[in-house]
């Protein structure tokens, strides 16, 4: 999953997530997505496991020309990776010291499936969670947060949208 022959899908980032598959030079498909972080970061999933931005600096990445990623649980993961902006290939550099968890994409489409639904609709927060679950397999769901942080996030997103709170980043 080094190197990417080609792209199959629209790699730009918007406001919430880029989900692609792209194939690499052994034939083997990458499954990736870029979402947004709470604080306007970036967080890229790729076969199974979590990264966050290394370098550069937050407000530089839109325009960066390279990439360093490491691993969200880089307190105790030296996984690391690196990618020409924010579009593939998307190349390992440093190996994980834990199992990738496919179930993890999900989650994540999830809650970006929650902030958009959060800003498209007035429903209240528990009708929106409520309905998305329906969706979900058993094992996202129990890899999943807490509804409460899920509303927290809904009500976060609609406050921020109407300008009452501020993100300190």
């Amino acid at each position: 999953n080094n190197s990417t022959v080609s792209n199959t899908g629209d790699a730009t980032v918007n406001n919430s997530t880029v989900n692609n598959s792209t194939v690499n030079n052994t034939g083997d498909t990458a499954d990736w997505m870029i979402s947004k972080t709470q604080r306007e970061g970036y967080k890229l999933y790729l076969d199974g496991f979590i990264y966050v931005v290394d370098k550069p600096k937050r407000e530089l990445i839109p325009s960066a020309k390279k990439i360093y990623w490491k691993c969200a649980k880089y307190a105790v993961c030296a996984g690391r990776a690196n990618s020409s902006g924010l579009e593939p290939p998307f190349k390992t550099t440093q190996t994980h010291s834990h199992a990738p968890d496919t179930r993890l994409k999900s989650s994540c489409e999830f809650k970006d499936q929650v902030e958009n639904l959060a800003l498209s609709t007035n429903d209240a927060p528990r009708a929106i969670i409520g309905e998305l679950v329906k969706t979900l397999s058993s094992q996202t769901i129990a890899k999943m947060s807490s509804r409460d942080a899920y509303r927290q996030i809904i009500n976060r997103r609609r406050a921020k949208k109407l300008g009452k709170i501020r993100y300190h980043a």
